[in-house]
This record gives structure tokens, C-alpha cells and sequence, in this order.
């Protein structure tokens, strides 16, 4: 679903005001709705960043054209009920998500604080680093950003799963923030930063991540008992049998 996120925030950063969102964002959420259940999340953000939008035009602090967004949004809700299962879609993705078999699922439970998660304190220093920004550019311009935002910042507090996206969603503020800086204008520094974040992953998870759980050495089982935080069997046939509503 990364690659949606991606496209979505690319045709909210330069489309959102042209007429050409009318077109691009209904297609974009018609085929979302048919790969992935993520859709919900970006109509979200959409909504987010419309209602935002929305106040400071109101308020006559933006001269943003709301018009073709909201003409876009309404479009791109209809768009997501075209798919095999019709209105049923959004059923589908409540239950999945209030599933408790799901909840046996490490990546879809909270993330669990302690001095060696690091999903935590990526959480506790990009969201640190966004907030600063915020204050920083102290600028009420980022309002549909900040309602854009707080939904994912939420969820990433109930699911692991969505600790990625918050990151990618947060993205276009940090990256108006750094745009002030001619110096970063001139120079390469957000592509060798991209180049060596993606080599630094690589090797933490082969330094760090594969020496630390044993990965090369661990069984399966083993593996998912030393990762799971339930009492319940690693096998999906016998865990979902172990469940007291079967």
C-alpha cells in the first residue's frame, strides 16, 4: 500500500487545486479499493487535508480552491465502491479490523514500550522531529497537513502495521520545512540521504536485526515463539483453533 500513499500525497502536492484531480484521484482510489483495504486510510488523510483546507478558507487565511477536491473526493468515494463486493467493501474492512484472530498478529497490536523496541523510539523521535517542525514554521498554512496527519498518528499507536505510513504521510511537511534552506535547494542532500538511509537499512537489519533473533539459525516456530507476546500456537490452523469463539 506504500505505493498508493506515495501517489496520493504526489497528487495532493500538485494537483489538489487543478482541475486534473477530478480525474486522477477517482482512479487512483478505484483501483486502491480493488488491491487493498489501506483505501479507508487515504480517503482519511483526503478528508484530512480537505476539511483543513476548508477552515482556512473559511477563515480567509488561504486562497486554496477547495472546489476541485471536493468535487474529486466525492467522486473517489463512488470510485471505491466499484469493485466486486459493492457497499459490502467497507463492512469487509470493519471486520477485519475488529477481528480477534487479527489481534494474534504482531504487526496489528500496539506497540509495546520498552528499551529495545524499536518501532518506539521511531515513533518517539519522528514524531518528536514533526512536531518541531511544526512549531518552527509556525504556520497555520499547515493545518490541512496537521488534520491530514492525526489520524495516522493515531493508528500508528494502535498498530505497528502503520508506523510506515506515518512516515510517509508526514513526509511533505518535513520536506516544505527543508525547502527553506537554499543550501539543501543547491545540493544533492535528499537523495544521498535517501541513498544512505536505504543502505543503512540493509545493513542494520543484517548487523543488528539477524545476529539479534537468530534469524539465520532459529526454526519457524522458534522464531514466532521468541516474537509473539500470545500464549497461543504458531500454527494459523491450531491458534485458530485454540480461540474460545471457535
Amino acid at each position: 500500500p506504500y505505493l498508493f500513499y506515495a501517489l496520493l500525497l504526489g497528487i495532493i502536492l500538485r494537483d489538489s487545486q487543478k482541475k486534473s484531480v477530478i480525474v486522477k484521484l477517482p482512479l487512483l482510489f478505484l483501483l486502491w479499493a480493488n488491491i487493498h483495504g489501506s483505501f479507508t486510510i487515504g480517503l482519511v488523510v483526503c478528508m484530512g487535508f480537505f476539511i483543513g483546507s476548508g477552515i482556512l478558507r473559511f477563515l480567509h487565511k488561504s486562497d486554496f480552491s477547495v472546489k476541485p477536491l471536493a468535487i474529486a473526493l466525492i467522486l473517489s468515494l463512488s470510485a471505491t465502491l466499484i469493485n466486486p463486493f459493492g457497499v459490502h467493501i467497507y463492512t469487509e474492512v470493519l471486520k477485519h479490523v475488529d477481528s480477534e484472530v487479527v489481534r494474534t498478529i504482531s504487526e496489528w497490536n500496539p506497540v509495546a514500550y520498552r528499551p529495545t523496541c524499536l518501532a518506539c523510539h521511531f515513533i518517539g523521535s519522528y514524531t518528536a522531529i514533526v512536531v518541531i517542525v511544526f512549531l518552527l514554521r509556525h504556520s497555520i498554512q499547515d493545518l490541512p497537513w496537521i488534520l491530514a496527519i492525526a489520524p495516522v498518528f493515531y493508528l500508528s499507536l494502535t498498530a505497528r502495521r502503520f508506523v510506515p505510513t506515518l512516515a510517509i504521510v508526514s513526509m511533505p511537511i518535513l520536506g516544505m520545512f527543508f525547502q527553506k534552506y537554499q543550501w539543501i535547494k543547491d545540493s544533492n542532500i535528499g537523495t544521498w540521504l535517501l541513498l544512505f538511509g536505504s543502505i543503512g537499512s540493509i545493513v542494520f537489519a543484517f548487523v543488528v536485526l539477524f545476529p539479534r533473533y537468530n534469524l539465520t539459525s532459529n526454526s519457524f516456530e522458534e522464531y514466532c515463539k521468541r516474537m509473539s507476546s500470545f500464549s497461543i500456537s504458531c500454527s494459523a490452523e491450531n491458534a485458530f483453533c485454540e480461540f474460545t469463539f471457535v
